[in-house]
């Protein structure tokens, strides 16, 4: 796919040994290749650029991405999402990891557009609790500490939506406890929720976090579109920029017509709509 494109052509070599022939021009796109292509280090001579740490399948998701605006997910991680009876259903684990895996490759390079699709992918997979758990821990093992796409990131700094792998529930501290308190009923449950806190500490530590301090203050605003009559919660996030209103999936929820005309108007605080409001979002309202 990438060799039948025109243009100065790249060499990119793989810890495997392979290489991918890629147009100098579609890897000009992304600050770390434009840089290590453009300005007079080896690579600008040699046209030749070694990536012996990333994962082969995840450099071709990358760069299918640049040429195309999307990526496939290998038959393998396909195959191995299903259950022994054929469905796709859980366990769908490694279908979910193999999209932060793409997450955690694009943000390195500084791929947003491939941060964002990716992070969507992640949040359609949907796991059970416990499933869930194990998938987390997976993500710590595949990230440093301090990384975004960790529990006590999103706990320490709030939510960026469009990168949120995270449910909403583990960055609260009420909910997270809620959450934790269901997991450990029944016994089995609480044996296999407590073996994976001693596979992964640092989880367990992000968790007490979190249920201790809980996450910055953020003010909301509840706001309704008059063509529409919907309400909408939007949580300004200063630290992050935009405004986008969001569920508890992490989905973004869908703005009316209308609203981008500034014809919106702010409610009156009512408590009970508000709480009914906040609950549907799987958030709480701090009072």
């Amino acid at each position: 796919m990438f060799n039948s494109l025109q243009g100065p052509q790249i060499t990119i070599v793989l810890q495997t040994g392979f290489k991918y022939y890629v147009p100098e021009d579609v890897l000009c796109k992304l600050p770390f290749f434009a840089l290590a292509l453009r300005a007079g280090y080896r690579e600008t001579l040699t046209k030749v650029v070694n990536l012996p740490e990333d994962d082969p399948e995840l450099v071709r998701c990358l760069l299918q991405y640049l040429l195309t605006g999307e990526y496939q997910v290998p038959p393998s991680v396909e195959a191995n999402t299903r259950t022994q009876n054929g469905d796709n259903k859980e366990p769908r684990i490694q279908l979910k990891l193999f999209h932060t895996s793409v997450l955690i490759i694009a943000d390195k390079y500084l791929c947003d557009g491939l941060s964002r699709l990716a992070a969507i992918n992640v949040r359609k997979v949907v796991l059970s609790p416990m499933a869930f758990v194990h998938y987390i821990v997976s993500v710590y093992e595949m990230t440093p500490r301090g990384s975004r796409f960790r529990i006590g990131y999103f706990a320490a700094y709030g939510f960026r939506d469009e990168l949120l792998i995270i449910h909403p529930q583990w960055t609260s501290s009420s909910h997270t406890r809620a959450s934790i308190l269901r997991l450990l009923s029944p016994q089995s449950s609480e044996d296999e929720f407590a073996g994976a806190l001693d596979r992964c500490p640092e989880l367990a530590i992000d968790l007490l976090s979190v249920m201790t301090k809980g996450t910055k203050s953020v003010p909301l605003s509840i706001m309704q579109c008059p063509g529409a009559a919907k309400l909408f919660l939007f949580k300004h996030c200063k630290e992050f920029g935009a405004e986008r209103p969001f569920n508890s999936t992490g989905e973004f929820v869908g703005v009316p017509w209308g609203w981008w005309k500034g014809q919106s108007r702010e409610l009156e605080r009512n408590r009970d709509s508000l709480e009914v409001l906040m609950g549907d979002l799987g958030l709480s309202t701090g009072n």
